[in-house]
């Protein structure tokens, strides 16, 4: 990219369908899209050659996407950005708040008709999904913040059977740099209709654990990073990870799983463990 330098990804989401791998990228690659996509070879087990960029503008000017998601049918891919910036009274960050989706079926998939915004917001011409950011925001109210707090940070999304989507958050406090981190997921049903995508205005708490229940993990407080949904199996996968490298204890992520029916009477997370069955499966 430019001079043929290359551009780095940091890759925050991965997803499959139609013969396709997805990937987005929550750091921006100069001139072209962050979400882009690969074609899988089932029978060699392999990705192929060669990238394809979703060059839409909806997704070029949008900043830092977290995690990506297919429904059931395969028909419908979502993405988040983080949510987790906004400055009152502009749209200086409005291009942190976009919660998207496209049909993966379309002739043409990176169309500006296909790629779509879900509570798509027009700030001063900047359009973006930022109206969402306000009902997530009160989800998260508590004693501690009765109005929600006015930091918090999106790193999950998935959907689940009987057309719930899914938002996992990662942290919430005061500001940036004074939060806490947390294992949350909020939730909202959805419906297809005239071949769109659209989600109803019941966000609400579904799913709140703390990490520090497990004894293996010596009380150490993490923070969900990713969710991903099997189908095939009913089970939730819910990756975490904790980031704290100047108090010297550096980084690492934990795999936690838990059962449909489990989930959604609010059962606990079960660790995924190592091959030797009893240390936990870390991704240091």
């Amino acid at each position: 990219f430019g001079n043929n330098k290359p551009a780095f990804a940091e890759i925050s989401g991965v997803e499959y369908a139609n013969g396709y791998v997805y990937l987005i990228n929550d750091k921006p690659i100069p001139g072209r899209s962050p979400i882009f996509k690969t074609r899988y070879d089932e029978k060699q087990n392999r990705l192929e050659d060669g990238i394809i960029f979703l060059d839409d503008a909806k997704i070029k000017t949008s900043e830092k996407f977290e995690d990506i998601a297919v429904t059931i049918d395969k028909r419908f891919i979502l993405a988040s950005t983080a949510f987790d910036r906004i400055l009152p009274d502009t749209n200086t960050f409005d291009n942190f708040n976009k919660l998207i989706y496209w049909r993966t079926d379309a002739e043409k998939e990176s169309s500006d008709e296909n790629i779509q915004l879900i509570y798509p917001t027009d700030n001063s011409g900047v359009v973006s999904s930022v109206s969402l950011r306000q009902k997530l925001k009160k989800c998260l109210a508590t004693p501690e913040f009765p109005e929600g707090p006015e930091y918090f940070k999106i790193e999950g999304l998935t959907v689940i059977p009987d057309n719930k989507i899914l938002l996992g958050v990662r942290e919430y406090g005061k500001k940036f740099n004074d939060f806490n981190y947390t294992i949350k997921i909020i939730s909202a049903d959805y419906l297809i209709e005239n071949g769109k995508f659209r989600v109803k205005d019941n966000w609400k708490i579904i799913y709140d654990f703390d990490a520090r229940s497990i004894p293996e993990l010596n009380n150490r407080k993490l923070g969900l990073s990713s969710l991903n949904f099997d189908y095939a199996n009913n089970i939730l996968y819910v990756l975490t990870s904790y980031e704290n490298a100047a108090s010297g204890a550096g980084y690492d992520g934990y795999l936690f799983y838990i059962n449909l029916s489990d989930f959604l009477k609010a059962g606990a997370l079960r660790p995924v463990y190592s091959e030797n069955g009893k240390d936990l499966l870390s991704f240091a």
